[in-house]
């Protein structure tokens, strides 16, 4: 998206910029959604693929549930961040990183993690929401920024 936009840019086809990043958002969704489902309705016979202890195991599925969402919002934030810089908009792209994953979803984890006493789980959570507003603030972005590019 960042690669193909940028070009369409470089050319002054702020259009095919905006369907570079549409196509990628698509792209993104749907291999990312095909994963989530996997780590979401087989999560025991994918841990058990890495050990047999049943501890482990059991975090496992736990963290792979977690994992699904994570995989969602994870692919959804990596191709509109992208998008965003194909279309020269890399500053509100950093910015939004930088809050979602330093002021909002580490400090949540940390927060889960230690003070509630969820270990993994609550870091995982924690960094899960962070990426999910991530995803959620970059998309509002990109319709931002591909309306006036006009797509």
């Amino acid at each position: 998206a960042a690669v193909r936009g940028g070009h369409a840019v470089g050319r002054g086809d702020r259009r095919a910029a905006a369907a570079a990043g549409w196509t990628a958002i698509g792209a993104a969704a749907a291999f990312m959604g095909a994963a989530a489902i996997v780590f979401w309705f087989a999560p025991r016979g994918l841990a058990s693929a890495f050990s047999e202890d049943p501890a482990v195991v059991a975090a496992g599925v736990v963290l792979l549930r977690l994992a699904a969402l994570f995989q969602l919002f994870d692919g959804a934030s990596a191709v509109t961040i992208g998008s965003l810089r194909g279309l020269g908009h890399t500053r509100e792209a950093a910015f939004a990183t930088l809050a979602a994953y330093w002021v909002f979803g580490l400090p949540l984890g940390t927060w889960l993690a230690f003070a509630r006493q969820w270990g993994v789980a609550g870091l995982w959570l924690g960094l899960t929401l962070g990426l999910v507003a991530l995803a959620l603030g970059t998309l509002l972005l990109w319709l931002r920024a591909s309306r006036r590019a006009g797509a």
